[in-house]
């Protein structure tokens, strides 16, 4: 509490201080703001794997870019998958979705 109380009594005493650290801090802050870029990429947020490479190259190399991509697994990784239960799932979710979000015409 006394480190800011003793800015703010140093500032107050000193405004043409405060003005031009006030125009530094900001900037400052301006330019890293500039230096900031933006990607679309989801899969860089990812933690690297082998199989996330896989996925994330098809994705970025996918021409249906524009579609919602859902990666279906067991919650206990320890079991064995069972592809044809999976599969099964996979179909019943994209039913339901299709019914709940059909396009009206």
């Amino acid at each position: 509490m006394t480190f800011f109380w003793s800015i703010y009594r140093i500032f107050k005493k000193q405004r043409i201080i405060f003005s031009l650290s006030l125009v530094v801090l900001l900037l400052v802050s301006a330019f890293y703001a500039s230096q900031l870029q933006f990607t679309e990429d989801i899969t860089k947020m990812l933690p690297n794997s082998r199989n996330l490479k896989q996925f994330s190259f098809v994705y970025s190399n996918s021409k249906f870019l524009d579609k919602l991509v859902f990666n279906i697994s067991l919650k206990d990784s320890t079991q064995d998958a069972n592809p044809k239960l999976l599969s099964q799932f996979a179909d019943d979710f994209s039913l339901a979705l299709e019914h709940k979000f059909k396009p009206s015409h």
